[in-house]
């Protein structure tokens, strides 16, 4: 804690010394992701968007600040001007994310899609490419994303998206017994099954 201290010292008296696209964004990031510090590190986030950076960061990092605050729409502009100046796999992931909240459906689809296909981190675009499929009632879509999935299940450990997340996909397809079957290869230690209530029911 002592050395978070510092740190946030040294990136507080940076942002004093003179406020540039560096010492803000610098600042904004450490405030939210490690110590906090949300509505500050937005509102600073934001004086550095102001600054007309040339990188694509300072813009993502923006974007998926409003995305977590669920100001999806807010969030789209940003994380599309991000887009603009560098495609990047989970830029596009984001767009996916604020799109299906928006219920957007195709958009999301179409986001998801182009996203499992460049450096999906965990599997995570593809788990809500299914979750979107599922809500544009392609099914036939979803059973071939679910079952991939399942392949890639890592007993008790968590280095891609977890079995039970990937059986909740089979819950959507009224599989049960492929549902249950998700929960017992990642394992069942230290879950608690009122947390999966459709894992529990299948």
């Amino acid at each position: 804690m002592v050395k978070q201290y510092d740190d946030l010292k040294h990136f507080e008296l940076a942002y004093k010394t003179q406020k540039t696209i560096k010492s803000t964004h610098n600042l904004a990031w450490y405030l939210y992701f490690e110590w906090g510090e949300e509505k500050r590190a937005i509102k600073i986030q934001k004086e550095c968007i102001e600054l007309n950076p040339n990188s694509y960061y300072p813009y993502y990092q923006y974007g998926y600040m409003l995305l977590e605050q669920k100001e999806y729409s807010e969030a789209i502009q940003y994380l599309e001007r991000a887009n603009n100046i560098e495609r990047k796999g989970e830029i596009i992931h984001n767009l996916g994310c604020c799109h299906f909240q928006l219920n957007d459906f195709d958009k999301a689809l179409a986001l998801f899609e182009s996203s499992a296909e460049s450096g999906d981190i965990e599997n995570r675009s593809l788990f809500n490419l299914g979750l979107t499929a599922f809500k544009k009632n392609k099914i036939d879509q979803l059973k071939s994303i679910a079952r991939k999935l399942f392949t890639e299940i890592e007993t008790n450990v968590h280095k891609t998206i977890s079995g039970y997340e990937i059986g909740l996909l089979f819950y959507l397809l009224k599989d049960y017994h492929f549902a249950s079957s998700c929960l017992l290869k990642q394992g069942i230690d230290g879950i608690d099954l009122l947390d999966w209530q459709e894992l529990s029911y299948s």
